[in-house]
């Protein structure tokens, strides 16, 4: 069961990963399938499952998440892989996963930012090779005003190496 169960935590963060790094965007379904899951796997747990804990993980991300979403801070796919991937670790592990997540996360946007950079189009043209971590768009703020450029960053990686790195914590294990 303990493989079954870290399968379980596991195959969405990837997925969702290298869906993100592919499109810049998490499907519903993914972390839909991601949060049903918690459950099943829940019911195949070796021991008791602290029900309360998880759900108040879930539900202090889930807040914090729309902050940081509706300030544009977070994609809403990463709100809420983030959202299942606290709710699977539960409260006693939550601030260990956001630091995780942080500097995981953190490392993806700065090289980001390094891919954007002068020095860093200029090696990606040298080697041939495309920019795979930034997308940027151009978002119309009104006539009057210019269009401004906004840059997406796959924040998914992010979040699947942090949840990654504490899967041996897993309290369903």
């Amino acid at each position: 069961m303990h493989d079954l169960i870290l399968a379980m935590y596991a195959a969405p963060l990837l997925v969702a990963a290298f869906w993100d790094l592919a499109t810049f965007r998490i499907p519903n379904t993914l972390n839909l399938i991601y949060l049903a899951l918690f459950p099943l796997a829940a019911l195949l747990a070796p021991g008791p499952v602290e029900w309360l804990w998880h759900l108040a993980a879930f539900g202090l991300v889930f807040v914090v998440g729309i902050g940081l979403f509706s300030f544009g801070l977070f994609g809403g796919g990463d709100v809420k892989l983030l959202i299942v991937a606290a709710l699977w670790l539960g409260w006693h592990h939550l601030l260990e996963l956001v630091v995780w997540v942080a500097m995981a996360g953190g490392a993806v946007a700065l090289l980001a930012v390094l891919e954007v950079s002068p020095i860093g189009q200029w090696l990606l043209a040298l080697l041939r090779l495309p920019r795979i971590l930034v997308r940027e768009e151009v978002i119309e703020t009104g006539e009057d005003s210019p269009r401004k450029p906004r840059r997406h960053i796959p924040y998914g990686i992010g979040i699947c190496i942090g949840g990654l790195v504490m899967a041996s914590k897993l309290p369903l294990l």
